[in-house]
């Protein structure tokens, strides 16, 4: 099937793999599998599962309006952005 090089041939055909054993497992299938949908334990991973993404809605919103707060008091000058220190007047004394 392959040429001296180690090349695939090009003219292959479905017949030259006919007797190829193919392995099957064995293939699960629930009885009802909207059951597992309703069962109590789902329901309460899915309440756990909402409210944890309310905790990172809410920390996300902090996160953007602490951003938002650094950036403004860099531009107003309330922070002195080369050293990190508050207030522009920290660099004067020290």
């Amino acid at each position: 099937m392959t040429d001296t090089k180690g090349n695939i041939e090009p003219d292959l055909e479905l017949r030259d793999y006919e007797n190829v054993p193919l392995p099957v497992g064995q293939v699960a299938f629930e009885a009802d599998p909207t059951a597992r949908l309703a069962s109590p334990e789902y329901v309460a991973q899915l309440g756990r599962t909402s409210a944890l993404r309310g905790l990172i809605r809410r920390q996300l919103d902090y996160l953007a309006e602490h951003r938002q707060a650094l950036v403004t008091a860099a531009v107003t000058g309330e922070l002195d952005v080369a050293s990190g220190r508050a207030g522009a007047e920290a660099d004067v004394g020290g």
